[in-house]
């Protein structure tokens, strides 16, 4: 459900671009696992230094990397995939070795993420979500799993409710969860330093039944989102899909700005 879509160097909509940082040999393996390429580390940088021996760009190369369309699991995942490809490539065409030196690697530990928002008081505004969904998608691989935890550890009957409500349809169950993390993640970063309660399993099937929006700016965010998933080349959603998991989501956003704690 990412909003980003990577490009030599760039990526949409006036976004910042995309980094050029190779993490090392065991870094990059396992994120071409995860996206299922399976080649290995070796076997790209030998692609790489065959296309650029014959004029070839990154851009057309980096598909021979999959025998299918990539899947990632977030849009931070995808940004630090092509980060890596990027820099494993330029690390070819300067005939630079796989491993990346001590300093580099140094380096790569200081990488930061775009800045979280300023806090907010009362509705969240556009110009917020905006903030926040680059600072989620760009947060380091450790950094986002820690939220990704929080949000399991903290909120496990909405993780569960929402699970229920999408029943057996894979597709509806991964974007809804997506989904509903990164707006429950805009909310903590809204209130920095006041947790949320849970949310309640009743709290929830009452939402799903209400019709008021308090955060029109999400809602926003959610059509947006969804509208995305069901362009989706890999696995669009259908409309019925779409409907269910933006009514999903709604839900979500109404369970938590009923208990989002004051300023």
């Amino acid at each position: 459900m990412s909003k980003r879509k990577p490009g030599d160097g760039e990526v949409e909509d006036g976004f910042q671009p995309l980094g050029r940082l190779y993490e090392g040999e065991a870094a990059l393996r396992k994120l071409l696992a995860s996206a299922g390429s399976t080649l290995s580390v070796p076997e790209a940088a030998d692609l790489f230094l065959q296309a650029q021996a014959e004029g070839i760009g990154a851009d057309e190369v980096f598909p021979d990397l999959f025998d299918e369309e990539p899947h990632f699991h977030s849009a931070s995942e995808a940004r630090r995939l092509y980060s890596n490809l990027f820099g494993l490539w330029d690390r070819v065409a300067a005939g630079g070795p796989l491993e990346p030196t001590k300093a580099e690697q140094g380096l790569a530990g200081r990488r930061e993420p775009s800045p979280a928002p300023e806090p907010i008081d009362g509705p969240l505004t556009d110009a917020f979500v905006e903030a926040a969904w680059k600072h989620l998608a760009d947060l380091p691989q450790r950094e986002g799993e820690r939220w990704i935890h929080r949000w399991e550890n903290t909120q496990p009957e909405l993780t569960e409710a929402l699970r229920v409500e999408a029943g057996e349809d894979m597709a509806v169950m991964e974007n809804a969860d997506t989904l509903a993390y990164e707006l429950w993640a805009m909310f903590e970063l809204a209130r920095p330093g006041k947790r949320i309660r849970p949310v309640l399993m009743d709290e929830f099937q009452a939402a799903l039944d209400a019709t008021d929006m308090p955060e029109p700016a999400l809602d926003r965010y959610i059509d947006e989102a969804v509208a995305e998933a069901a362009l989706d080349e890999q696995q669009p959603l259908t409309e019925g899909q779409a409907k269910q998991v933006a009514r999903i989501a709604r839900a979500v956003v109404r369970s938590l700005a009923r208990i989002r704690p004051a300023a």
